[in-house]
């Protein structure tokens, strides 16, 4: 049993790398675990703090540290990291972000056992300091309602974005470079929405909180690559849906579910008519269960990112 854990970073805080490193080596993964940190171009002063902390884990675990020149952008670097990485399960780690100690040997487990291509994960978005628990952000509604409509025009992923963390891979059930560079932010969702298309019923849940979200003041959710990252899931999402229906799309974020956490999508044909999911109401901007399970209670705190 082999797994690799990608992280790219590009001039994060080296205290945040850190934690993020120290979550890896803290995995209850009983198989051969190693790490592929991937430096988008930092600047020296970081790249000199990643070296150092890549020198420490090494103690305990293979670690590579790969250095991309210039800032090539979240997907090129997780093409590299992914490109570097020599185990059967891919789990793909934020460089501010924390795992739960048991991620991987879930993520593992459940690939190996299943069949399944990719598995995400439950996940909480925390405080800066990682004190406070700002929301928990559950998604087993969002993969019955995938089991219910993936790869038609009601698709959830068509219509809310929930996967985004966590997420681990096969690596043999994906092209050697899945990710899509000519997007600088927002280029998962192309992914999880062709997966979603091509192999419906190939993407799975795990029903725990395995991912530790850091709200960093430093991320893109509070830059100025904020609105691009909405453009660029737009667009995407556009393409995606114009691709099943086969006539032009725009789409547009309408909100956030206050429920769930997730933005929501409103997707209009050139024509003029609306595509409405039937588990959504527009009106109230929530999500209801239309699989006829009851839906689970969900904590709620409002806030942008």
């Amino acid at each position: 049993m082999t797994a690799s854990i990608v992280i790219p970073a590009y001039d994060v805080r080296p205290a945040y790398l850190a934690e993020a490193v120290e979550s890896c080596l803290a995995q209850t993964f009983r198989g051969e675990l190693e790490l592929v940190v991937v430096d988008d171009g930092s600047g020296a002063r970081s790249h000199r703090a990643y070296r150092e902390i890549v020198r420490k884990a090494r103690r305990a675990v293979p670690v590579r540290l790969v250095r991309v020149r210039g800032n090539r952008g979240l997907a090129t670097a997780r093409n590299v990291g992914i490109g570097a990485a020599t185990g059967e399960v891919v789990v793909l780690l934020d460089a501010d972000d924390l795992l739960a100690p048991r991620c991987v040997e879930l993520a593992h487990a459940a690939l190996d056992r299943s069949g399944l291509d990719l598995v995400y994960t439950d996940h909480e978005k925390r405080s800066a300091d990682l004190s406070e628990v700002r929301h928990v952000r559950r998604k087993a509604l969002f993969q019955r309602l995938l089991e219910q409509y993936a790869g038609t025009p009601s698709d959830p992923m068509l219509h809310a974005t929930f996967l985004i963390h966590c997420h681990a891979f096969r690596r043999d059930a994906l092209p050697a470079s899945p990710f899509d560079p000519s997007y600088l932010v927002g280029d998962e969702v192309k992914l999880h929405a062709t997966l979603s298309r091509d192999r419906p019923l190939r993407i799975g849940h795990l029903p725990e909180v395995l991912y530790h979200y850091r709200d960093n003041p430093d991320g893109i959710c509070h830059s100025s690559l904020y609105p691009r990252l909405i453009r660029s899931i737009e667009t995407i999402l556009a393409a995606e849906m114009a691709h099943r229906l086969g006539e032009p799309v725009r789409t547009g974020r309408i909100g956030r579910c206050a429920r769930t956490h997730a933005a929501l999508y409103r997707h209009t044909t050139e024509s003029g008519a609306v595509v409405e999911a039937p588990y959504l109401d527009y009106a109230t901007q929530s999500i209801m269960d239309t699989s006829g399970l009851a839906t689970p209670d969900f904590e709620f705190s409002p806030e942008r990112p």
